[in-house]
């Protein structure tokens, strides 16, 4: 194996279901455009077409999300200066722009995170540069292709004590439940990784580890009736 199939091997798994059956793929990926697909059951390596204007590589700074078996990211659209959701379909192997972010105002001076909300919807966390607020948005109604994407502002958090998200470059991530913000980052002042739970004009900090982290991983677990086939579990 070369040193570009090397580099490939380090970004990202998702998995599609197909004619009901649970087909597991990577999605690997080595900028500037090389793709692949690696299919676990069979394993086969096939690369495939990466359109110039993918830019994958904003995943390691932004939120990327898997739904429907389909990866979705944050991207920019270099032409047109406008943020939007690409997206990767698995069953038929394609990159494809999903859907414009909401309020195209300076997004180069926000800082922005994708995530599922309630299992079948998007939500954008959007925190300004120079101010900590925080806007929540979420799509109006379930994600379907065939469907326009509506986005409405679901809360707007003010508290003086919110984390400065802007150029965090790995390990921030949310969901939202309950008009409550659960958010995973490291804090401002030593960069301890930390939970942070905001509601209404509160935010509450719990640190979870010690020592300045500057990189570090985090899930949220949600559980699901599909498990992962044994011969697959790490």
């Amino acid at each position: 194996m070369n040193s570009c199939s090397v580099n490939i091997l380090h970004s990202i798994r998702r998995w599609r279901q197909r004619s009901g059956l649970h087909v597991h793929k990577l999605l690997l990926y080595h900028p500037p455009q090389v793709a692949a697909i690696y299919e676990c059951a069979s394993h086969v390596l096939r690369y495939i077409n990466a359109p110039y204007e993918v830019r994958m590589p904003e995943i390691d700074r932004r939120s990327h999300v898997s739904l429907y078996g389909n990866l979705y990211w944050i991207d920019y659209n270099l032409q047109t200066g406008e943020y939007f959701i690409q997206s990767f379909d698995f069953t038929r192997e394609i990159f494809k722009p999903f859907c414009l972010l909401p309020l195209q105002d300076n997004h180069c001076l926000n800082e922005l995170r994708l995530a599922v909300w309630k299992g079948d919807r998007f939500s954008l966390l959007k925190q300004k540069f120079l101010r900590r607020k925080i806007e929540i948005w979420v799509t109006k109604n379930k994600i379907d292709d065939k469907e326009e994407v509506v986005w409405i502002n679901f809360m707007t958090l003010t508290t003086t004590n919110l984390p400065n998200l802007f150029h965090k470059k790995c390990g921030v991530s949310y969901f939202i439940y309950d008009k409550t913000l659960f958010m995973c980052c490291g804090d401002d002042e030593a960069s301890h990784p930390c939970i942070y739970i905001v509601k209404g004009d509160v935010c509450n900090k719990i640190q979870i580890g010690y020592g300045q982290v500057s990189w570090f991983s985090h899930c949220a677990y949600v559980p699901n009736l599909i498990s992962v086939p044994l011969k697959f579990q790490i």
